[in-house]
């Protein structure tokens, strides 16, 4: 009967453990670039990366927004697109994107920004397809004006043969 109780107990522990480990390691990449599209590179030169005070603002920025995920005074979400904002004026894309992403698995489904800002990384880097992508996504969860303006002009400059079609298709989203 021992033997049969610490059984019990140790598939509890295992559970408990796989469970935990699970939420713990949650994937939080929702968007990922287009395969169509060659990105040969995720640096960039951020609008920060001239100037040796703006960069080390921008990652003190980053550092004291870390502490913020435990703050309830913004939501983490919030905190999340604007540490992606930094990365941006700093140039460094992948981390952008991490970071974005995060934002993303918090909401997904109702907040445009974080896949506006995705679209205009991916225009950034080249990877046009993804840019078009994220860009449809932001207009799709909240179809707003700025998005929607967004996404024409990105469509009439990158993809004008497909312009006309997606304006279409877009008024009907809205």
């Amino acid at each position: 009967m021992k033997n049969f109780k610490t059984y019990i107990f140790l598939i509890l522990v295992l559970i408990i453990v796989g469970v935990v480990t699970f939420f713990y390691l949650k994937n939080d990449v929702i968007f990922t670039p287009n395969n169509q599209d060659n990105i040969t590179s995720w640096n960039f030169k951020g609008d920060y990366t001239d100037d040796s005070d703006l960069m080390k603002r921008a990652y003190d920025e980053i550092e004291r927004e870390e502490v913020l995920l435990k703050d309830d005074k913004y939501t983490d979400y919030q905190v999340y697109v604007h540490i992606a904002n930094q990365y941006h004026f700093i140039g460094n894309g992948k981390k952008e994107l991490k970071y974005l992403n995060k934002a993303l698995s918090l909401d997904a489904d109702k907040t445009g920004l974080a896949w506006h800002n995705i679209g205009n990384l991916m225009k950034r880097i080249g990877a046009y397809k993804s840019a078009r992508d994220a860009y449809r996504k932001s207009i799709e969860v909240q179809p707003v004006d700025f998005y929607v303006n967004a996404y024409g002009d990105f469509m009439k400059e990158y993809f004008p043969d497909e312009y006309k079609k997606e304006v279409e298709d877009v008024s009907k989203t809205k």
